[in-house]
């Protein structure tokens, strides 16, 4: 993490106005231009990951994160993971199926369940009418999963994405811990309105090595305030300095992640031909 402090002596030392009296930017400016700094490095980079914890509730379905996210990595519901799904394709949209087989009322008595009002009675989705479950449950799924197939009772647990908040299906039983890792949106620095110092428990949630980026993202901003020449040729210096630190980034995330990424080729097989000839169970 970085000091917040020392963020803003550094960004002041590159605008070549370092702390006076009355310096051209005040700290709330720098804070500002810092902050939205920090939330455009970290919206290319998708780092670092978070970890956020909620409690569930007696007959809600969706819960809202503390702060918007831009990658939804993974979400686990009393420990048992959930995989990704849209509401789209639990109802069969994407095979013309509409899905209205399912009969009674709904599940959960209006909390929290992406169901339009008056949804009582027949002709709803399997998925909007499924009583709260108690996690973990055992189902017969092996993988692949049915990630792409309409919902049905009995599948593993999914989870769909609808604007800032996670539906679970089936809903969890109250007092569930629902647990989702994700790249979130960083929270909006602040200081007070009067020059004072900067607490030293604020920091940017950024490791030391975004700096870089981050000074070269405030340097375009500053730059582009002024509307002479000689300023707007330094705000398109700045801004192709960014896009270098942002490429010395994402290697360097590439780098630090022990996980390959990308969809590879299964090599085993349970039989194969060779010379016209069938062999069972080799590889």
């Amino acid at each position: 993490m970085i000091p917040l402090d020392y963020a803003i002596s550094w960004v002041r030392q590159q605008l070549a106005t370092p702390n006076s009296s009355q310096p051209r930017w005040n700290t709330q400016q720098t804070v500002a231009a810092i902050d939205r700094a920090t939330k455009a490095v970290v919206a290319r980079i998708f780092f670092p990951e978070s970890r956020c914890s909620i409690y569930t509730i007696q007959n809600k379905a969706e819960y809202t994160l503390p702060r918007a996210w831009h990658q939804i990595i993974a979400v686990w519901v009393n420990g048992q993971l959930a995989s990704p799904t849209s509401r789209e394709t639990l109802q069969g949209d994407q095979i013309f199926m509409y899905d209205q087989s399912a009969q009674g009322g709904t599940g959960l008595s209006g909390g929290g369940v992406a169901a339009p009002a008056g949804a009582v009675g027949g002709a709803q989705p399997q998925w909007t009418v499924q009583t709260p479950t108690t996690y973990p449950f055992l189902n017969s799924f092996g993988a692949p999963r049915p990630s792409a197939a309409p919902f049905y009772p009995g599948q593993p647990p999914r989870y769909y994405v609808r604007s800032g908040s996670i539906g679970i299906v089936p809903a969890p039983a109250p007092g569930t811990w629902l647990v989702v890792d994700a790249v979130l949106v960083p929270e909006t620095l602040s200081t007070p309105t009067q020059e004072s110092p900067i607490s030293p428990q604020q920091a940017l949630c950024v490791p030391d090595n975004f700096m870089d980026a981050i000074t070269a993202r405030v340097l375009t901003y500053a730059n582009m305030a002024d509307k002479d020449q000689v300023a707007q040729t330094q705000a398109s210096g700045a801004d192709a300095l960014y896009e270098k630190e942002l490429r010395i980034l994402r290697t360097w995330k590439r780098q630090y992640s022990s996980d390959d990424q990308g969809p590879y080729m299964q090599t085993y097989r349970g039989g194969y031909r060779i010379g016209g000839n069938r062999v069972a169970g080799g590889w």
